[in-house]
C-alpha cells in the first residue's frame, strides 16, 4: 500500500511543471520541475509541487521517497539514486534526486529519457523526424537529414513536459519548446518526445 501511495505522489509531482517562457539567470533555482544533465553522465531531477500539509508532512514524504529509492537501488545496484533534498518552500515542496545515469532516471520514474549522441539515439531507433529550431540570431529549422548529419552532437530526448538543463550551450531544440537562457528549455510538447541538441 505504501509503495502504491508513493507511486501516485511521485507521478503527480513529476507531471507538474510551472511553465516559463522567459529568460532565467539560474534555471535550476526557479520553482519548476527539471531534469539537469551533468557532464559526468549523472542526472539531477527536481520535482516541484503544491504541498498540502493536511495530507502529508515533509519528513513523512522524505521517508517514503527514501524507502522507494532504497528498494530500487537494491534491485539495480548500478542505479546510484540518491535523495539530495526534500524541502518546503512557500507552500510548495521541492524534491531533488540524483540518478547514476539517464537509464536509472527512466527506470525509477517510468518516463523515457535519453542522453548521448545523435548517432547513438539513431541506432537505438529514436524517431528524429522532429521540427527543430536554432538558438542563434539567424534561427533556422533543422531537417531530419541535417539533424542526423550532426551525429557527434549531444542530444537529450525527454518524454515529459519538463525543463531540461544541459551542461553545455543549447544549439537546437524542439519547435514546441521554449528557450530559457543558453542552457535550458521548457518542454511544452503534448505528445511524443522533446529533443535538445547541445555542445
Amino acid at each position: 500500500m505504501k509503495k502504491f501511495v508513493l507511486s501516485i505522489i511521485l507521478t503527480v509531482l513529476m507531471i507538474n511543471l510551472v511553465a516559463c517562457g522567459t529568460e532565467s539567470v539560474n534555471p535550476e533555482a526557479d520553482m519548476v520541475s527539471y531534469i539537469k544533465v551533468l557532464e559526468d553522465g549523472t542526472i539531477e531531477g527536481a520535482i516541484v509541487e503544491d504541498f498540502g500539509e493536511s495530507y502529508y508532512d515533509v519528513e513523512g514524504l522524505k521517508s517514503m521517497i527514501q524507502d522507494a529509492i532504497n528498494e530500487y537501488n537494491q534491485k539495480d545496484i548500478t542505479a546510484g539514486i540518491k535523495l539530495i533534498s526534500c524541502e518546503l518552500i512557500e507552500e510548495q515542496v521541492k524534491v531533488i534526486l540524483r540518478y547514476g545515469s539517464y537509464r536509472s532516471y527512466t527506470g525509477f520514474n517510468s518516463r523515457e529519457l535519453f542522453v548521448g549522441t545523435v548517432k547513438e539515439a539513431s541506432k537505438l531507433g529514436y524517431d528524429l523526424d522532429v521540427s527543430m529550431l536554432g538558438t542563434g540570431k539567424a534561427s533556422v529549422k533543422l531537417s531530419q537529414d541535417e539533424l542526423l548529419a550532426l551525429e557527434k552532437m549531444k542530444i537529450v530526448i525527454a518524454e515529459e513536459p519538463i525543463r531540461v538543463i544541459c551542461y553545455g550551450n543549447i544549439d537546437y531544440y524542439t519547435e514546441s519548446a521554449a528557450l530559457v537562457g543558453k542552457k535550458a528549455v521548457d518542454m511544452e510538447h503534448t505528445q511524443g518526445y522533446g529533443v535538445v541538441l547541445f555542445e
